[in-house]
């Protein structure tokens, strides 16, 4: 009897270790089970992250893009500058003719719209003091030389022989 009490208890221990060991291989496939969902949280993660460089890299995109864009519009407010001081300019030059016909209307003494040679000769005298280079000049003979051979050196070029 005692050896079958031993062979008893030896199955039972048997029993209880083949039991152990199910539990173990539960145990285990749950452990893998629990791998494969964290391997798949992690592939998930990766190309979550993945997408989020995608879209990282569209906005620096879009970004230079923009920038482009300013620096196009930069660059044509600039060239929009530039006429309007061209305009500028013109009109100002435009401003100083007309403030020089009139100077020289003043000079038409006998208002019929047209200088004589010796009304030229005259508005000519008058600028000699605001020209830079005729500024040291003798206001005696001089200016008076100096502006007829002017007047007619203007009026040979224009083709004209005066009034």
């Amino acid at each position: 009897m005692c050896l079958e009490l031993v062979h008893e208890q030896m199955i039972h221990m048997h029993v209880q270790m083949i039991h152990m060991h199910v539990q173990m291989i539960h145990m285990h496939a749950q452990m893998i089970h629990m791998h494969a969902q964290m391997t798949h949280m992690h592939a998930q993660m990766i190309h979550m992250h993945a997408q989020m460089i995608h879209m990282h890299a569209q906005m620096i995109h879009v970004h230079a893009q923009m920038i482009h864009m300013h620096a196009q519009m930069i660059h044509m407010h600039v060239q929009m500058i530039h006429m309007h001081i061209q305009m500028i300019h013109m009109h100002v030059q435009m401003i100083h003719m007309r403030v020089q016909m009139i100077h020289m209307g003043c000079f038409d003494t006998d208002g019929d719209g047209a200088v004589t040679d010796t009304e030229l000769q005259a508005y000519i005298a008058a600028l000699v003091p605001e020209l830079p280079g005729l500024q040291g000049i003798d206001r005696s003979m001089a200016v008076d030389t100096y502006a007829q051979i002017a007047a007619r050196k203007f009026l040979f070029f224009l083709g004209k022989k005066g009034k």
